[in-house]
């Protein structure tokens, strides 16, 4: 328990280097409308939000140690991430954003943005 509480600890103090998203551009206005509710928190994730709601497959949140949902990471820094959604299914930003909901069951959010604004959410969140 130790090792896990100074792993945390560590982790939560590499937050401090996050860069700032830019609430007045146009894709910090998008992010405030379209991915706020989930991902903007002052910790590193957001509240605890049910399977149901974010459209994925029931049986990958349960088990011994299961929840029955997930808490949403931070966005900030999301540029820098790789293998992205609860399976990591998704390379990065961009390919959420391009997901096919006939083929990916689940995180169906932002994929009626046009291209225009997929292209200025990433750019907020990924070039701070």
């Amino acid at each position: 328990r130790t090792l896990v509480a100074a792993m945390a600890l560590y982790l939560e103090s590499l937050a401090d280097a996050l860069p700032e998203l830019d609430e007045s551009s146009a894709g910090g206005r998008l992010f405030a409308r379209e991915c706020a509710r989930c991902h903007a928190s002052s910790s590193l994730a957001g509240a605890w939000i049910p399977v149901a709601e974010v459209g994925t497959e029931p049986l990958a949140t349960m088990g011994e140690r299961g929840t029955g949902g997930y808490r949403a990471p931070s966005l900030l820094g999301v540029g820098d991430r790789r293998g992205l959604l609860h399976d990591g299914s998704a390379a990065d930003l961009r390919a959420i954003l391009r997901l096919d909901p006939s083929e990916h069951v689940g995180h169906a959010f932002g994929l009626d943005l046009s291209v225009e604004e997929r292209g200025e959410l990433v750019r907020a969140l990924t070039n701070p």
